[in-house]
């Protein structure tokens, strides 16, 4: 996987981060634990999210990444349970904690893995039938 071309600690997102901590305000270590999360995972944004209590999609509080790059998938959005939809979206994972968010990450990581090499495979396959038709 490619690194990413800005460092996190220039990215727009790491700056409001920081301005919402203040706003909120983050528990105490939130916002640390956001910032390694963001040098440890590249194309991952991690903040801290209150408590949701909206009709039907209650949320205790905890930490929220996005995927940052064009990676789309089905199923990966830990924000829209439920739904029946099958289309591929941008991965959003939740964790009540930051090793339960690293956790959730890491499967979503693996999936994203699992499709890249089906398309890899597939692609290949596609490539070669078309030169040689059958």
């Amino acid at each position: 996987m490619a690194e990413p071309i800005v460092p996190p600690q220039e990215t727009l997102a790491w700056k409001n981060r920081r301005l919402m901590a203040q706003r909120l305000p983050y528990p105490a270590g939130a916002l640390d634990s956001c910032e390694r999360f963001d040098r440890d995972h590249p194309f991952w944004s991690a903040s801290w999210m209150p408590p949701n209590l909206g009709r039907g999609s209650d949320r205790p509080a905890g930490f929220g990444a996005r995927r940052t790059d064009y990676v789309r998938l089905r199923r990966c959005d830990d924000f829209r349970r439920g739904e029946p939809d099958d289309v591929p979206r941008q991965p959003w994972a939740f964790g009540e904690t930051i090793d339960a968010l690293e956790h959730r990450v890491a499967e979503m990581e693996a999936l994203i893995a699992a499709e890249a090499e089906l398309s890899r495979r597939l692609g290949s396959r596609i490539q070669w039938n078309a030169r040689f038709p059958p």
